[in-house]
């Protein structure tokens, strides 16, 4: 239930965000209070958790310094593809010859994925809170607001009906 209303009051992921943001890039997250969550809940970089924050989503998403480096000097671009029924939404980081990127695997038949489909379409455009993994420790970088060009809206608002 990681996209629920009522889990964000349980898990304090909403609480986890907040802390985050208020977080400068490279501190490192404290293993205590709201921030635990990122600790309890990344087991392996290349993982994305979405967190409503503020009327949206924040996707939270944790890489090795190396690749955060090539993520922040990289060019976004935003995709959307078909897979069995779900909506593969991917944000591409092109760094010269090197491509990274982050999907976002929703079923719009879901209501909790409904939601956070609904909430970039209202917002057109996606916040990923970068987490960097650093000799086991969790650091804050920078936070990518990513515009979505109304062509990839379009082929979200199919997914959603």
């Amino acid at each position: 239930k990681i996209f629920g209303k009522s889990i964000f009051k349980d898990t304090g992921q909403s609480a986890a965000a907040k802390e985050y943001m208020k977080l400068k890039d490279g501190e490192s997250l404290p293993r205590e209070g709201a921030c635990s969550f990122f600790y309890d809940t990344f087991t392996y970089a290349g993982e994305t958790v979405p967190i409503k924050h503020k009327g949206g989503y924040i996707f939270f998403h944790i890489e090795n310094d190396d690749v955060i480096q090539e993520i922040i000097s990289g060019i976004p671009s935003v995709q959307v593809a078909d897979d069995s029924g779900r909506k593969l939404v991917s944000i591409l980081f092109k760094t010269g010859s090197t491509i990274n990127w982050i999907q976002l695997i929703m079923d719009a038949a879901n209501p909790k994925s409904y939601a956070i489909l609904s909430s970039i379409i209202k917002k057109k455009l996606i916040v990923v809170g970068l987490l960097n993994l650093v000799y086991g420790a969790i650091t804050r970088e920078r936070i990518l607001t990513i515009p979505i060009p109304t062509s990839v809206i379009s082929e979200i608002k199919k997914a959603v009906g």
